[in-house]
């Protein structure tokens, strides 16, 4: 369920979460706005991870992070050029995807695999999100 960018957010969360807050949080928006806010989202001892990538300083409380116990991840970024030519490798046969892809999802079913999935006994290398 989409949930609006205003209000209380986390309130929202604890509702559909039955009281809790996500203890893992993805931001690939490359917002400086929702990236510093993303923290509120996060259950004490939770994960973070920043997707996008914003050009500027991002500040945060850091007192309250330490308090919380959060984690912070980061991925690397890749240049528009760079997707281009991978994805130009992909579409010419020279790269196949299908050997990365260890476990797939519906939409119905992620909520219920995706934790599962964060267990490194899992075995995941790379988790789809299938469309029908």
């Amino acid at each position: 369920e989409p949930l609006p960018g205003t209000g209380d957010v986390p309130a929202r969360l604890r509702e559909l979460l039955g009281g809790d807050l996500p203890t893992l949080v993805f931001d690939a928006t490359g917002s400086a706005r929702s990236m510093m806010a993303a923290p509120q989202y996060l259950a004490n001892g939770g994960t973070l991870v920043f997707v996008g990538l914003v050009q500027g300083a991002l500040s945060f409380d850091d007192p309250e992070l330490h308090r919380r116990e959060v984690t912070l991840l980061r991925s690397r970024n890749a240049t528009a050029a760079d997707f281009g030519w991978v994805m130009g490798q992909i579409e010419a046969g020279r790269v196949s995807l299908e050997p990365w892809i260890t476990h797939r999802a519906a939409p119905a079913a992620l909520v219920a695999e995706f934790d599962g999935w964060r267990d490194p006994a899992a075995g995941v290398v790379k988790a789809m999100l299938e469309l029908a």
